[in-house]
């Protein structure tokens, strides 16, 4: 007997098409609730890993979530904890005003980046954002190019 195990959760791949090179990928693993995206580097190891709290508003509620400051918070990969005073930077998605809301389905967010993160890695964690801001920010019915999402 044998066990297939199928990998189809979302992923983003960095590759550098001119240099014939990767520069890394973000994947999302099946998690039941807190959302989190694994950020590994151009050699495929592990390197930060970017959680949030599934309770937050902006993640429960997508209509109501423009409102409320949402946050992911980024660790190190070879710490264990998701304590967020031990993480080494963040992604927040800022709150807008009620007419910003209303008027515009534009997301502002604040990144900050881990001190000692090479720039590779901080494309990587602004792809993770641009993740994030796709998986629990954008509204399918509004989206005019047919679901062609190019970043």
């Amino acid at each position: 007997m044998s066990i297939v195990i199928f990998k189809f959760r979302p992923e983003m791949i960095g590759f550098n098409h001119s240099e014939n090179k990767n520069l890394g990928r973000i994947y999302e693993p099946y998690k039941c609730f807190d959302p989190n995206f694994q950020i590994y580097n151009e050699q495929n190891t592990l390197k930060y890993l970017v959680a949030g709290d599934c309770c937050q508003c902006g993640v429960m509620f997508k209509s109501l979530g423009k409102c409320y400051e949402t946050k992911f918070y980024i660790f190190d990969a070879n710490n264990s904890s998701r304590d967020p005073s031990q993480s080494i930077g963040s992604i927040i998605r800022e709150k807008r005003g009620t007419f910003k809301a209303i008027a515009t389905d534009a997301d502002n967010f604040d990144v900050t980046f881990p001190e000692n993160a090479t720039p590779l890695e901080k494309l990587m964690i602004i792809g993770a954002t641009l993740m994030i801001d796709y998986t629990f920010f954008e509204d399918e019915a509004g989206n005019n190019n047919n679901n062609h999402h190019h970043y």
